[in-house]
């Protein structure tokens, strides 16, 4: 009887009630004040279990590269894209390919940004990331290819016109 009483009262972890309203006002004031730490501090608090925890992980590698910390943005996109549901996955490959890029891994850039475009062959954001990494690998006719399907996938793609 006793063994039953024990796993009755610590046969689960005692979850702590978060509100997403106040932590995503919080993070929009932080943002402002560009506290990335203080943001990703918030996101931490997020249970892996919990439904939203996929898109709070997102905005966790959104903010790691704002932070200008690509390895652990790559980080926490690997995990993110181990999630079965995949509802995000086109947020973690696009960002898993930013951090490499701006952390001059071009050759991994390239090689994520392929993989994506395997899964999207119609995003422009991903000819126009493409179309950079190109350029960075002085692969200059590819970039301007990519470049020009990217202005021809979104016209109003200022970025692409601007390259």
């Amino acid at each position: 009887m006793t063994l039953i009483t024990s796993l009755a009262f610590y046969g689960q972890e005692k979850l702590e009630y978060i509100d997403y309203d106040d932590i995503l006002e919080k993070i929009e004031v932080l943002s402002e004040k560009e506290d990335y730490d203080k943001i990703i501090e918030h996101l931490e608090k997020i249970n892996t279990n919990d439904s939203l925890y996929e898109s709070f992980l997102v905005t966790k590698s959104y903010y790691l590269l704002k932070k200008e910390a690509y390895q652990e943005a790559i980080k926490v996109s690997d995990k993110g894209l181990k999630i079965h549901n995949g509802a995000n996955r086109y947020s973690f490959l696009l960002n898993k390919g930013v951090a490499f890029l701006r952390s001059e891994r071009y050759q991994e850039a390239l090689r994520v940004c392929n993989e994506a475009m395997l899964e999207y062959p119609k995003n422009y954001v991903l000819f126009y990331n493409r179309g950079i990494i190109h350029e960075k690998l002085d692969m200059f006719d590819k970039a301007i290819k990519d470049y020009i399907q990217a202005i021809e996938l979104n016209p109003f793609y200022a970025n692409a016109h601007l390259q």
